[in-house]
């Protein structure tokens, strides 16, 4: 799974339990069957115990390596199959919580922009991540611990009446060996524990990073980048994860097993104090196989118990995960446009809900010139420049894009080839300036070779272009960051250019800057500006009043 961690070719539409079940059936398969080995050793300790005990007991004393060597090699086996076991469960509930998450995300990437505006995102993100935790939790450890233990339950309660079962347990000394141990990996523990938290507030920020600017990975059509960044920080978490329950899991089965040997013992000191005093027990190993059997099924008729709770949560978690899938899939035509020269807009207004944004609109834009849109606030000119892009489709009126009709035109890859949309908000991914550069299309070397005017404020940070931008926590100015993305926006080679209020937090001089980048570029491009900057006049061929 390492060297496939991810797999990326997925495109479901409804959560599929025998599919991803399916899809790592190999692992599973060998899961189960270290699963069954171990419920059919654990039921053979109690019979060689229940022998050597009566030998024991019995005085036959020369025949008691037949079967106390079997028992040490059957305990043995338990132990080692049950961490084989913990660790196949954690790697495959964690791969598969991750998939799921990662199939989710992709899903939403490609749905309706207007329908996700019901979702808070950062509850989104609990619960994107919660409910995978629980699809993958209950498929890969409760459904077959359920099975397991039903299994269990039908092969002990035989061999219980067969053994004329007598109440009784003796008690242990697992809380001992459990401080002990927990002293011993205290410090390890909590170094593991940190990096796995550390980890996972990385990977859910990533996620919220994703949901909030979904925005702007729809318009620049950034899928893979995203998928990428999913991936590189999903595997962080994962492997801190895998090491941190690695030692929780075994920790717990440790205690686990020397609780039984600690039983064990205490029985077999049982059985030699009553030889000692002379005091034949002749059914004391069936006494304590029969304790042993009872110390097997009480926990499994309990966690049979506990399954009825877990499907109800199961199910929840599925349908709300099926919820998502259920938001309205963006519908494009297929033709793929390898040059716009010119947008044609008819009579297009929209309509959100009740709300009427805009109406009647009837613009055309021509590749050579600079068209600055002025207006009031809430006029909807941010939301015309979205419809532009494919993000909102009209609710009245035509759409052409060099003749083409807006239903016949694969956005996705309109926007990924040729639309340059910059924002009011500066989106950034983590990583450094000159990655986040990158994104529009070029390679980062290619990056250092290009003059970018204004971007020369990097020469003055100690990293220069390998400064790393973390989105929510930067000590770039806001005029810093408007740079940076408004030479990504020419950086990327595209034939339409849209800017939403550029300008807002620069500065005179960097004002001049980008005016002068638009003249040199607007020969080849089509230019749309939104803009309460009247300086910007100077440079438009129209002024359009919306």
């Amino acid at each position: 799974m390492k060297h496939k961690f991810i797999n990326s070719s997925n495109n479901y539409t409804k959560f599929n339990a025998k599919t991803y079940l399916k899809s790592i059936w190999p692992q599973f398969l060998l899961f189960t069957i270290i699963n069954l080995l171990s419920i059919f050793i654990a039921l053979f300790i109690p019979y060689y115990l229940n022998k050597g005990i009566t030998l024991i007991s019995s005085f036959q004393l020369d025949n008691l390596s037949s079967y106390f060597i079997p028992l040490g090699i059957l305990i043995s086996a338990e132990y080692f199959l049950s961490l084989l076991n913990n660790d196949f469960n954690i790697k495959l509930s964690n791969y598969m919580a991750m998939q799921i998450e990662f199939d989710i995300l992709k899903y939403i990437k490609k749905s309706e922009f207007i329908e996700l505006g019901r979702y808070n995102d950062a509850y989104l993100t609990q619960r994107i991540n919660n409910d995978a935790v629980c699809l993958g939790d209950f498929l890969i450890e409760k459904l077959p611990y359920f099975t397991f233990n039903i299994i269990t339950t039908f092969i002990i309660i035989p061999i219980l009446f067969s053994l004329n079962m007598l109440l009784g347990i003796i008690g242990i000394l697992v809380v001992i060996v459990f401080c002990i141990i927990y002293l011993l990996i205290k410090r390890f523990y909590y170094i593991l524990d940190k990096n796995m938290l550390d980890a996972q507030s990385d990977f859910f920020s990533m996620i919220s990073g994703i949901l909030y600017n979904l925005l702007s990975i729809k318009i620049n059509a950034w899928n893979k980048e995203s998928d990428n960044i999913f991936t590189k920080t999903a595997y962080k978490f994962y492997e801190t994860s895998i090491r941190f329950l690695r030692v929780d899991y075994s920790q717990i089965c440790t205690v686990s097993f020397l609780g039984r040997i600690a039983y064990a013992l205490s029985l077999l000191v049982l059985a030699y104090s009553t030889v000692n005093s002379k005091s034949h027990l002749s059914v004391g190993g069936s006494i304590v196989a029969v304790i042993m059997y009872i110390g097997i099924l009480l926990p499994a008729l309990q966690h049979v118990s506990e399954f009825g709770s877990q499907y109800q949560n199961y199910r929840v978690s599925r349908d709300r995960i099926n919820e998502l899938y259920d938001i309205k899939p963006e519908t494009f035509g297929k033709t793929e446009l390898s040059c716009i020269n010119s947008i044609t807009c008819k009579k297009i207004g929209l309509v959100i809900g009740e709300k009427i944004i805009y109406k009647d609109i009837s613009l055309e834009f021509q590749k050579g010139k600079v068209y600055l849109i002025v207006g009031e606030n809430g006029t909807g000119k941010t939301t015309f420049l979205l419809t532009l892009a494919g993000i909102y489709k009209p609710s009245s009126g035509d759409m052409y894009y060099s003749q083409t009709h807006y239903t016949d035109i694969d956005f996705t890859k309109l926007r990924r080839n040729n639309l340059s949309f910059v924002q009011q908000d500066a989106y950034f991914q983590k990583g450094t300036i000159r990655y986040n550069l990158s994104l529009a299309g070029v390679g980062e070397n290619e990056i250092a070779t290009t003059i970018m005017p204004l971007m020369d404020f990097a020469e003055n940070i100690p990293e220069k272009l390998d400064f790393i931008i973390n989105p929510k926590n930067t000590s770039l100015s806001g005029g810093e960051k408007q740079r940076i993305v408004l030479t990504r926006g020419f950086l990327k080679s595209a034939d339409i250019m849209i800017f939403d209020e550029p300008t807002n937090a620069l500065d005179e001089e960097s004002v001049g800057v980008f005016m002068n980048e638009i003249i040199k570029k607007k020969k080849s491009k089509i230019v749309i500006i939104v803009s309460h900057d009247i300086r910007l006049g100077e440079i438009a061929d129209e002024v359009i009043n919306f």
